[in-house]
């Protein structure tokens, strides 16, 4: 059955497709597919529901919008601004893939059904396949606690996410203490956030909407990461611009990966990151 979110979360959606159009009808391409990011999510996360992973991406996505809420605006230029929406434009994107990842074998179980439907003999067996699917979702109601993570997606290292948010802590803190630091002076938005996800998609799994929104948050960061440096130009301000908006992207992916770290560990604060690894098998976002 698809999912049907709070009307706030519907409304996030709506908004967020109106400005990736806008963004497409102004650059004549667009940001990204998101379906690298995807396929490589998924198997990352083995069993876990595309539809929720991408309600939760486009949730928070939204919600991190500077465009969408006055009081949420970024400080400083409108590079800075500008930065930070394409990077939830961005995610918003895999939310979408994500979820059209759902759709596609649900419109294939229901073809399917439709031609079994026609010979009764087919639909004995299919009601003895209800059976074991009825014991299956039963198991899997079970295990729902439990989130399967990919070898991959497990090692990512938030380590220098932490370190280059410029989070108020002592210049020699540690990981823990300045993933603690941002826990704090982030606690309103965090809580918000948890809020807005519990409340408004049924069935959340929040530790495997973290991982997505972390794995989401590093991919995108791997893909600005490889844009190229401004070149020289006639006007350093376009140059500095063009650096204040790469700067801004990569600050605002990072953000997205901690903060999904947050939901999969939120009674942890002044436990270590994610396990040490390194972001060299994320996928480029295309």
């Amino acid at each position: 059955m698809a999912i049907a979110p709070a009307p706030q979360i519907l409304a996030l959606r709506e908004s967020l497709g109106e400005r990736f159009d806008r963004y497409l009808a102004a650059a004549g391409e667009p940001l990204t597919s998101g379906a690298d990011v995807t396929e490589w999510l998924l198997s990352q996360l083995p069993g876990a529901d595309p539809e929720l992973l991408g309600w939760a991406v486009l949730t928070v996505a939204g919600l991190l919008y500077p465009g969408l809420r006055p009081e949420r605006m970024a400080a400083g230029t409108t590079a800075t601004v500008a930065g930070q929406n394409m990077t939830m434009l961005i995610a918003s994107r895999v939310g979408e893939a994500l979820i059209e990842a759902a759709e596609a074998p649900r419109a294939a179980a229901g073809a399917a059904q439709a031609g079994t439907a026609a010979t009764g003999t087919a639909q004995a067996g299919t009601a003895a396949t209800g059976t074991a699917q009825a014991g299956t979702a039963a198991t899997g109601a079970a295990q729902a606690g439990t989130v399967v993570v990919g070898r991959e997606l497990s090692l990512v290292d938030l380590t220098e996410a932490y370190a280059d948010l410029r989070l108020p802590a002592a210049p020699d803190a540690t990981a823990a203490q300045r993933r603690h630091a941002l826990q704090e002076n982030m606690a309103s938005e965090l809580a918000e956030i948890r809020t807005v996800l519990t409340g408004g998609i049924a069935g959340i799994d929040l530790a495997a909407a973290g991982w997505a929104l972390t794995g989401t948050g590093m991919c995108i960061l791997v893909q600005t990461s490889r844009v190229p440096a401004a070149r020289r130009a006639r006007l350093t301000g376009r140059r500095r611009r063009h650096d204040e908006l790469k700067n801004s992207a990569m600050r605002s992916a990072m953000l997205l990966a901690v903060i999904g770290d947050f939901l999969v560990t939120p009674a942890s604060p002044a436990s270590p990151v994610s396990p040490p690894g390194s972001a060299a098998g994320l996928p480029r976002a295309t």
